[in-house]
């Protein structure tokens, strides 16, 4: 069965900027295999956008949901996008 492609943008609130939130999506990006991007934003939160096999990128929004140990997740906004592979790797954009 061939794999199917998604591309998901999250955007997760709460005491994600300064404990090192973007480093742990990359880690796990990487990790899974997942390419895309993830920053922070002005409104103090975090945006990630991700493309990659289903299932991988699955995986890594739940991981994203939960964040790092000191880290806490008190919002999450998860939007469906149409998988277009605009990223070849995944990156922390400052």
């Amino acid at each position: 069965m061939e794999p199917t492609f998604v591309r998901i943008r999250i955007i997760v609130g709460g005491i994600v900027q300064g404990v090192g939130f973007r480093n742990y999506v990359f880690h796990w990006a990487k990790k899974l295999g997942v390419h895309g991007i993830t920053r922070n934003l002005p409104t103090g939160q975090v945006e990630s956008i991700l493309e990659g096999e289903t299932e991988k990128v699955e995986s890594l929004v739940r991981l994203i949901k939960h964040g790092p140990k000191i880290s806490e997740v008190t919002e999450s906004k998860i939007e469906e996008e149409k998988f277009i592979g605009e990223f070849m790797v995944f990156k922390i954009l400052r």
